[in-house]
């Protein structure tokens, strides 16, 4: 689209980025409407045409599209087949090693990390499997922990999220505050031209502690790992916003949606 192709996004769900926060999904929507991209939801491809001239695509809806080309993406799954697994008694489970959280398989002098472990299939999140493997294959007991792990789209605006969402917390039983900083207040995101979105963080009702959060805007991929330390300490919205932020910086919204969860972010407007 920012090359300027007309596209047409087909999703099966009923939102943009299944499984993601339903409100930054949301932004992420509108911003691909200001793009004149076409997004169908609830809708999938039930037939694809490549015999003609051109690609003929038949929707769930009953409407037919014709694209120059067509992407599909559909997931990953471990290409763990031909292995030899099977033979070596190391348990395989929907094509995936199953391995425990020091990344043994069933095998214990054998470990597999990465997508072929399929627990996050990111290229992060390999390679700190990889460094917990080896501290283990050198006798330590070094544990995965992947509560903290971050989960970016490279998209403009960017989105990251890491943690848990509200309605996922909620399904736990977990009682939570929300507190929600828009770009559009930002006075590095003003300079930038970039305000589109918000940072959202979600943290326990109870004590505080910050649980997760989800963030659609600049730079938001860079700036999620400050939740993720926050987290991985066990630190709460409070202690998040009383860290002073620099002035004008993207990150400094963090510390402002850390305060909005107390009712106390000065320039949420």
């Amino acid at each position: 689209s920012s090359f300027g192709s007309d596209v047409t996004i087909v999703e099966m769900k009923d939102q943009l980025l299944p499984g993601e926060d339903r409100d930054i999904a949301g932004l992420q929507q509108i911003a691909l409407k200001k793009k004149k991209v076409k997004v169908m939801l609830s809708t999938t491809a039930t037939s694809v045409d490549l015999t003609g001239p051109a690609v003929r695509v038949v929707l769930s809806t009953g409407e037919t599209i014709e694209p120059d080309l067509i992407l599909v993406a559909v997931g990953r799954v471990p290409v763990t087949a031909g292995l030899g697994l099977e033979e070596a008694g190391v348990k395989v489970d929907c094509n995936r090693i199953v391995v425990d959280s020091g990344l043994r398989t069933s095998r214990p002098e054998i470990y597999a990390i990465g997508d072929a472990a399929g627990k996050a299939m990111l290229a992060h999140v390999a390679s700190a499997e990889a460094r917990v493997a080896v501290e283990n294959i050198g006798g330590g007991d070094a544990k995965m922990d992947y509560k903290f792990v971050p989960r970016c789209v490279y998209s403009d605006p960017e989105i990251a999220c890491a943690g848990l969402k509200g309605a996922e917390a909620r399904r736990a039983g977990v009682d939570i505050k929300t507190g929600v900083f828009p770009f559009k207040a930002s006075g590095k995101a003003l300079i930038e031209g970039e305000t589109s979105g918000v940072v959202k963080i979600i943290a326990d009702a109870r004590h505080g502690t910050v649980l997760g959060c989800s963030i659609c805007g600049p730079h938001a991929t860079e700036i999620i790992h400050e939740v993720g330390v926050a987290m991985r300490g066990g630190l709460s919205s409070t202690a998040l916003a009383e860290v002073i932020h620099a002035h004008p910086t993207i990150s400094e919204s963090m510390q402002e949606a850390a305060e909005a969860v107390m009712g106390r972010s000065v320039h949420a407007g």
